[in-house]
């Protein structure tokens, strides 16, 4: 029983924070009731708690590289995970890429100080959870600097879960209206001739673009 709880914690676990070889804690698991029903059958094998502990040591391996994938401060995967994941995806196949950047985070920190800027990132996190969790996988790359991969080239639904985001955002501003706005841009890779890079370039312009767009419509 113990085992079992032990498993079903590590999917959701895993599944919070968007981690990948789900398989493992499973096979492990499998072990251990391999090794026990060889010791039942067999008595003198005596197995049974040898896989145990084989077991634990290789589960404490893999949840020590789940959590070293993790940003600290908004739980979402970190610059680490979005590395390894960005290699897998340069594999070929399609994909969608969105981009975020706090606007003026640096004069938030300075002026509110650290702990409210903390906050601001823990926010923006929320959101980005809110609106991209079921499409992809959402990283933190950077201080101020968000990302989502995903498999998906629909571009209604990234369009879906990018209006979103913009919304959740804004509610979040009207409850705290020192929250920074947050510039946001995508773009698709293709399985051709637009490779991942090419779409990590373009959803940056596109981001950069819809920073200054709004920038010219605030009135100085």
């Amino acid at each position: 029983m113990g085992l079992v709880y032990l498993l079903f914690q590590t999917f959701f676990i895993t599944r919070e924070y968007q981690g990948n070889n789900r398989r493992i804690p499973v096979v492990l698991f499998l072990f251990v009731c391999l090794g026990t029903v060889g010791q039942v059958l067999v008595p003198q094998l005596h197995v049974s708690w040898l896989c145990v502990a084989f077991s634990i040591a290789l589960y404490y391996i893999y949840y020590c590289d789940l959590m070293h994938q993790i940003d600290g401060l908004t739980g979402l995967l970190n610059r680490r995970a979005y590395e390894y994941h960005i290699r897998r995806f340069r594999g070929g196949g399609g994909a969608a890429v969105v981009l975020f950047d706090v606007d003026d985070f640096k004069s938030i920190n300075d002026r509110y100080g650290h702990p409210f800027g903390d906050y601001c990132l823990t926010t923006v996190s929320v959101c980005i959870r809110r609106a991209f969790f079921k499409i992809g996988l959402c990283f933190r790359i950077g201080g101020d600097e968000f990302c989502v991969l995903a498999r998906k080239t629909d571009q209604a639904a990234v369009q879906k879960a990018y209006e979103k985001f913009l919304r959740e955002i804004e509610l979040m501003r009207r409850t705290e209206s020192r929250l920074p706005m947050v510039s946001i841009g995508y773009s698709f890779a293709d399985a051709s001739s637009k490779g991942i890079s090419v779409a990590v370039f373009e959803a940056d312009q596109n981001m950069y673009q819809f920073k200054r767009k709004r920038k010219e419509a605030v009135p100085q």
